[in-house]
């Protein structure tokens, strides 16, 4: 006899795997009774807007790359009836390359294709071409000085210096001189700005050559001081005498937008500062050409609504709708202590092209029409009302991560079958959002801890400590969680924790596999009893292993966090990870033998995903088509769900193929088996529940399920030589 293995464990075929790229799935989602446009866009937390035509239309498009978590977010633009559409075009993402901390898409060789500049290590310009009508792009090659692919610039003295492009800041760059060619204006980390003069065409060379010279040290001949103004200089031919304190604290990222408010031929600037959740605006009096600022305006636009974001505005000057008449945008710089939601400032000109007037509209644009839940959304399912459909949990940090704390969401499934739809039914579920600050950043998963039938709550914190919630509602009924138990077993596996359940030793006990902070996934092996789990809480202390399968994802500073999602197959495990280190999924495979050893990647760059990085992985057949969908939470706040080409099926070899058939399906009182291929064969079966626990042993061709309440069950058809498992579901 075959040994029989519960079909609610999973099999990834590597063959299939190891060739595959995903595919978005639109799948409706209901928020306050509304179904929203851009549901699985992902959130935005730190937006930054560029234009590109996507698809070799003609038509420009919108792109925006989220800092929070190093993410490209295409958007295509259509007119319908008159009104402006955007349309998340996720496949556009994928010929984007790897980038970091800011991007700006500019054509700076005047072939009308866009191209790309960064602060990436790797590169600061990548050019632009068409692949297939994508837009993609290849890394522009540079050597000058002692400086490879980097931007730089001739000193008045002759020799080259890199350009000071930060990270923390946002510079300009745009043809600022009107010549053609693509200037720069920057601060550098320091309080004036920095203007890099592209002399391409003034030395007679192609747009493409960047000839870049400091043409000016003092641009506008303003600077700023520790107290966030603006200083202003009463002479044009001398700069402004900016920061004058000591104090080694004072952090000098700025960001700078500019843009020519009465067709005057000169620029205006908008500066924001990592101190203040304002702008300043500057006017420019200078002649044509030149830069002076002679008036400062705090908390612009000063005469409408002013931006007031926390922290770091940055702003945009773009046409985001296609009018030949460009738009405001201003949009947090930081990652990690402003507003997630009210993340996307934009204000209309209603004053024309040589009288920019600015009014604004929303301070959520975009992201009002997607799911948005703060910041750190961590998916994971369960059928919490027991009627057969998986419903939706995400756990979360909140809205302002440094302000509010973190929640779990609940969204129920209300579709059926077939075709999935979520509801939010409770933003706040268990109540999760009335613990202490330093919890928040909350990772559930469930799995049957304490071996009575049902699936118990485990969930990870920023802190690190594991919160327990014993599930008493029983086999097969709604849950019912008891109180919380804070530091569970006083398992504290570092910060940032993300547990997963599984039995890893095969020894019937569920354990413990924890992704962190430091890059590194924990192992706490189960030293307890059959419905009495119990964990050795020193990581280092025998039998747990703190660098489970050797693995290390940690990135720079020796911060990972590593995300994992745990697959069950019974004879191994599939892991998913990803991390915040690298782009992706990372998938690796294992088995109770190898738990001691280093476990390489079955493949680095699973379905090629391209949602950032600080994402969280999450499996299911959401509309039993037999194939795993893939549900990414991220950084954003926000969800993405993928469909897959990856079967659901069982780990026994099957040898013979009966061409079995199960009907009718859905079935309400008795299901029939037929073997059209050997009618001869005795037919014996199992059913077991959606958790793998067997319901019933049956042998011939009818089963009476008249007993069984609704939902999804499996049934495995076995003999002496064969096994089948098929998925059948009771009305």
């Amino acid at each position: 006899m075959i040994k029989h293995l519960p079909l609610f464990i999973l099999l990834f075929s590597l063959q299939v795997i190891n060739a595959q790229s995903f595919d978005l799935k639109n799948i409706p989602f209901e928020i306050n009774g509304e179904s929203l446009k851009l549901t699985l866009a992902g959130g935005l937390n730190s937006p930054q807007f560029s234009k590109a035509d996507l698809n070799n239309d003609g038509i420009e498009d919108l792109y925006i790359f989220d800092k929070s978590n190093n993410a490209h977010l295409p958007f295509l633009i259509n007119e319908v009836n008159g009104e402006i559409t955007y349309t998340y075009a996720y496949e556009y993402a994928e010929n984007f390359p790897d980038c970091e901390s800011w991007v700006a898409l500019r054509d700076y060789n005047g072939d009308g294709i866009t191209d790309l500049f960064t602060v990436t290590a790797a590169s600061q310009i990548w050019k632009g071409r068409y692949e297939n009508d994508k837009l993609t792009f290849d890394l522009v090659e540079t050597h000058q000085g002692n400086y490879f692919n980097f931007l730089t610039y001739y000193k008045s003295n002759g020799g080259i210096d890199f350009m000071p492009l930060f990270a923390d800041d946002y510079p300009v760059i745009e043809d600022l001189d009107a010549d053609g060619d693509l200037d720069v204006l920057a601060f550098g980390g320091q309080t004036s700005v920095n203007y890099y003069q592209n002399m391409a065409v003034e030395n007679g060379y192609s747009l493409d050559s960047l000839v870049f010279s400091i043409s000016d040290d003092c641009w506008g001949r303003f600077s700023r001081n520790d107290d966030n103004d603006a200083v202003l200089s009463n002479d044009i031919n001398e700069c402004a005498d900016g920061l004058v304190s000591s104090d080694d604290r004072v952090h000098l990222s700025l960001t700078l937008m500019v843009y020519d408010e009465n067709q005057d031929g000169d620029m205006e600037a908008v500066v924001g500062s990592v101190t203040s959740p304002n702008f300043i605006k500057l006017t420019n009096t200078g002649p044509v050409g030149t830069a002076f600022m002679t008036e400062s305006l705090p908390m612009f636009p000063d005469y409408d609504v002013p931006v007031n974001i926390r922290s770091y505005p940055t702003g945009f000057y773009l046409d985001i709708d296609n009018d030949d008449l460009p738009e405001f945008l201003a949009a947090p710089n930081h990652v990690e202590n402003g507003e997630d939601l009210e993340c996307s400032w934009m204000y209309k000109n209603v004053g024309g092209t040589d009288n920019v007037t600015w009014e604004k509209q929303q301070s959520n644009f975009l992201v009002e029409d997607m799911i948005d839940l703060g910041s750190n959304a961590a998916p994971t399912f369960i059928d919490y009302n027991a009627d057969g459909l998986m419903d939706l949990v995400v756990g979360t940090g909140g809205e302002w991560l440094w302000t509010k704390r973190g929640n779990i969401a609940l969204f129920e499934n209300i579709g059926n079958q077939t075709n999935p739809e979520y509801k939010l039914v409770d933003d706040n579920w268990l109540n999760f959002n009335a613990l202490v600050d330093s919890l928040s950043n909350f990772t559930p998963t469930f799995g049957d801890l304490d071996n009575d039938g049902d699936l118990d709550l485990l969930v990870g914190t920023k802190k690190g400590n594991l919160i327990y919630s014993e599930n008493t509602g029983g086999i097969g009924n709604p849950v019912i969680f008891n109180e919380k138990i804070i530091t569970w077993k006083n398992l504290e596996p570092g910060q940032n924790s993300v547990p997963q359940i599984g039995d890893i030793n095969r020894d019937g006990l569920p354990d413990l596999l924890i992704g962190s902070r430091n890059g590194k996934l924990k192992y706490y092996q189960n030293i307890g009893s059959t419905g009495n789990p119990d964990f050795e809480s020193d990581i280092n202390s025998s039998p747990n292993n703190a660098s489970f399968g050797k693995i290390t994802v940690a990135g720079q500073g020796f911060i990972g966090l590593t995300t994992p999602h745990l697959i069950d197959r019974n004879t191994h495990f599939n892991l998913l990870l990803a991390a915040s280190s690298y782009t992706g999924l990372h998938l690796y495979e294992f088995s109770k033998d190898d738990l001691d050893k280093k476990i390489l990647p079955e493949n680095e760059d699973l379905g090629k995903i391209r949602m950032g990085d600080y994402i969280y992985p999450a499996t299911e057949d959401l509309d039993n088509d037999g194939f795993l969908d893939f549900v990414i939470g991220n950084r954003r706040g926000g969800l993405t769900i993928f469909g897959s080409s990856l079967g659901i099926t069982s780990t026994s070899q099957i040898e013979e193929d009966l061409g079995e058939i199960i009907f009718p399906n859905p079935v309400q009182e008795v299901l029939f088996i037929e073997l059209p291929n050997n009618q001869d064969k005795k037919i014996n079966s199992l059913i077991y529940n959606s958790i793998g626990q067997i319901i019933s042993q049956n042998s011939g061709s009818e089963i009476s399920v008249k007993g069984l309440a609704s939902g999804v069950y499996f049934l495995e058809i076995y003999g002496e030589n064969y096994r089948k498992v098929l998925k059948f579901i009771k009305e």
